[in-house]
């Protein structure tokens, strides 16, 4: 099939799971994915079928009715030793009885063992909560792959924010393009596009690409680009000694939040561009912040280890008659 109903090519697909793709590609197949849950659902069967092509023929290799008539066809052209062949052949029959089973086992064990869970963001649930009891807050338009068979690893595309629950004997990992992070337990932040950009909040993480490891401490940011292969390392948190707004949009004021006391905040749309005019003192926290601008924005919120969810209250989504 060389192009899909959904106006992009299957090779333009195949090019970006098999990391052949150009820039002006990887652009385009990514584009194309966030337009439409349409669009998702028809990438999502086309990376399953690409992620099962190198196990399928070997499974397709067992052709146990073949190898069996093989058999029977060899013993009629040694009629001298017919009287063997009858004896064995109850044998033979259950020889290739087994190898049915086996195929049939490894079949099983194949699908069962390589059987996907795929969460997509959405309003209602970007929380995902795995097994092991790590937590996963998606942003708009991430998808997150694991395995049924839950063995603390996954695949990211786009955002996340990950809150990993601690294991020595079993290390998380998270793969991203062309890249993967190696944690214990931990909080950070991965955006994974044609620049893989990852922020460390809490604990640390062994970032590998196809050609170096680099380990992030708390404050660490690195942003890695698939393309030129360049890794550019910095510190985002900042020496901001006061916190002053003058008609900054609420947006921008959590970000300066994050750099400041290492949180990963989600910001509601309809208030992301109200407007913040203030000061606060160097040693104010985070939740003294939030409980003040809370009161003039109508917002209140939830903290979950490195992550805090702002969540506008019922009047704003109330109507101008519910207020009256």
């Amino acid at each position: 099939m060389n192009k899909n109903h959904l106006n992009i090519s299957d090779r333009q697909l195949f090019n970006y799971l098999n990391n052949t793709a150009d820039e002006n590609e990887i652009r385009q197949v990514e584009k194309w994915i966030q337009e439409s849950n349409e669009h998702r659902s028809y990438f999502r069967k086309f990376k399953k079928a690409f992620e099962a092509a190198d196990s399928y023929p070997l499974y397709n290799s067992i052709d146990v009715e073949k190898r069996w008539k093989e058999l029977k066809s060899s013993g009629k052209k040694q009629p001298a030793k017919a009287t063997v062949f009858l004896r064995m052949q109850p044998l033979v029959k259950i020889a290739a009885s087994i190898l049915l089973i086996l195929a049939s086992a490894y079949l099983v064990y194949f699908y069962s063992s390589s059987a996907k869970i795929i969460y997509d963001y959405t309003e209602a649930g970007p929380v995902i909560h795995l097994p092991d009891s790590s937590t996963i807050y998606l942003q708009p338009g991430a998808m997150l792959t694991a395995k049924k068979r839950f063995n603390r690893e996954v695949h990211l595309e786009g955002e996340a924010f990950f809150d990993i629950s601690n294991d020595p004997q079993q290390p998380f990992t998270v793969h991203s393009n062309q890249s993967q992070i190696q944690v214990l337990g931990t909080s950070f932040n991965l955006k994974s596009g044609m620049e893989v950009d990852v922020k460390l909040y809490e604990g640390k993480i062994r970032f590998l690409n196809q050609s170096e490891t680099i380990i992030l401490q708390p404050g660490d940011e690195i942003t890695y680009n698939t393309k030129t292969k360049l890794t550019e390392s910095k510190q985002f948190s900042d020496t901001i000694t006061k916190l002053q707004f003058n008609g900054t949009p609420f947006k921008k004021v959590c970000e300066l939040l994050e750099k400041k006391y290492l949180y990963k905040i989600q910001v509601p749309q309809e208030i992301a561009g109200e407007e913040v005019t203030g000061q606060f003192k160097a040693d104010a926290t985070i939740s003294e912040i939030l409980h003040i601008l809370g009161s003039p924005l109508e917002f209140n919120y939830t903290v979950n280890n490195r992550y805090i969810t702002i969540k506008t209250e019922t009047i704003k989504n109330k109507s101008p008659d519910e207020n009256n």
